[in-house]
């Protein structure tokens, strides 16, 4: 269980708050403001760059690795899009794509370096669909799912999308131009994540939702988390899922429905997780935080 890990704090070389995190071939990776994109190494963290994909320090909101983790690709603030390939350390701009100079707070990736599909949701509620053919970045749509509320949380699993919004709305595709849509609350979708039991998903009055995948019945509904904490992000590795929270809360799950503290709190907002194929939870928040947990 995650609470038996060995939890760290690790210097991250950044003051910049810390918004996505990534696994890609067993070395994270984490992106923030300003545009900072940090690598972690066996020292530690360090910057691969600190001005976003475009210049000007545009900020990055999130990152995903495609299957291969060979290329990451990064959002944000202005439109910001690209891709960091791990192999050749170039820095690829595929911004503003369809002309989109909104936020894009979210994206997803499906498919090997070369051949990806990419989904990438804005602060109007698009989602815009690309496809890469070797270096080629083309874009082959933009959807509107829901009402025009801001996607806050992509996911991809299994040749489906889902997608949710500030509306409490939860989306599903599997060619991302028809989307079907399910209200999951009243309350913001803060994140969604797949494990063994499909999707996961997490709204800010601290609930967390099992089973949304069918859409052909209510999910089923977990116990809130413990008061106070407001669910940021969730990730999910087979039966093994964690939840961070804005007031540096870690809670996790095996296999009982149950959320509980895996022992250590963050002394800062967390923004982000992820959880390593070895089970290795990296999470990053405020002022560059980072917190670590390896299995012993």
């Amino acid at each position: 269980m995650l609470r038996s890990r060995r939890w760290t704090v690790p210097e991250s070389r950044t003051r910049a708050q810390l918004n996505g995190v990534a696994v890609a071939d067993g070395r994270a990776y984490a992106v923030g403001n300003r545009g900072v994109l940090l690598s972690r190494t066996r020292v530690g963290w360090e910057p691969l760059f600190d001005d976003g994909v475009a210049g000007g320090s545009r900020g990055l909101l999130d990152i995903a690795a495609t299957d291969d983790g060979r290329r990451l690709w990064l959002c944000g603030t202005r439109g910001a899009l690209g891709y960091y390939d791990r192999e050749t350390g170039n820095l690829r701009d595929r911004s503003t794509p369809y002309g989109l100079a909104t936020t894009f707070r979210t994206l997803a990736v499906a498919g090997s370096a070369g051949d990806e599909r990419v989904h990438v949701g804005d602060d109007q509620g698009r989602i815009a669909r690309l496809a890469v053919d070797g270096r080629e970045t083309n874009v082959r749509g933009v959807a509107l799912p829901g009402p025009g509320a801001p996607i806050t949380a992509l996911r991809g699993a299994d040749n489906m999308w889902f997608a949710g919004d500030t509306s409490g709305r939860v989306h599903q595709s599997d060619d991302g131009r028809e989307w079907r849509t399910d209200t999951l609350s009243a309350a913001m979708v803060t994140a969604l994540a797949i494990d063994a039991d499909g999707l996961l998903a997490t709204n800010r009055g601290g609930t967390v939702y099992t089973g949304v995948r069918s859409f052909d019945a209510p999910p089923d509904r977990l116990a809130p988390l413990p008061d106070g904490v407001r669910p940021t992000d969730a990730a999910g590795v087979g039966h093994t899922a964690v939840v961070v929270g804005s007031r540096g809360d870690i809670l996790a799950r095996g296999r009982d429905p149950g959320f509980q503290r895996v022992g250590i709190d963050g002394p800062a907002g967390l923004y982000a997780v992820t959880l390593a194929p070895d089970g290795t939870v990296f999470a990053v928040g405020a002022d560059g935080l980072v917190v670590e947990g390896r299995p012993r």
